[in-house]
């Protein structure tokens, strides 16, 4: 994509299935005053 000249398109599709495997995997998505991403906080196990 480095080379890639002009506007990178995108399927809606596509971005939505990102995303969501993006969040099972613990990403959580900034946008209210903090654009960006962090990791969710895993949940302690009981022993």
């Amino acid at each position: 994509m480095e080379s890639f000249d002009g506007e990178i398109g995108s399927r809606t599709g596509t971005l939505s299935l990102v995303t969501r495997a993006m969040e099972k995997a613990g990403v959580e998505f900034l946008n209210d005053g903090q654009p960006g991403v962090r990791l969710k906080a895993s949940p302690k196990s009981r022993s």
